[in-house]
């Protein structure tokens, strides 16, 4: 079912829930990327402690890039699985 605005309830939702972290959780911008950053450090953390359990070679690698308003942070860690990710449980509250 689309809403009046052509987006669907999914994409209003997540919208709504982008204003509250940005404009509520995050009041001041520069807050939210730095969790962002100390969540690639996390999963580079947890990657590198099961790596050395098992003995493999591992080389972290974080990278941050800016372009105009948009920032993109890479990291090779340990990531969430579909059970950690929040679009995952947010698509079964929908």
């Amino acid at each position: 079912m689309m809403a009046d605005s052509g987006q669907t309830h999914q994409e209003l939702v997540y919208a709504a829930a982008i204003v509250i972290l940005a404009d509520d959780l995050y009041p001041r911008k520069l807050e939210i990327v730095r969790e962002y950053i100390q969540n690639a450090s996390d999963a580079l953390d947890a990657f590198n402690h099961v790596a050395e359990h098992i003995e493999d070679d591992f080389t972290p690698v974080m990278k941050l890039s800016i372009q105009g308003k948009s920032v993109l942070i890479f990291d090779n860690g340990i990531g969430m699985d579909g059970e950690e990710n929040p679009e995952a449980q947010a698509d079964r509250l929908l």
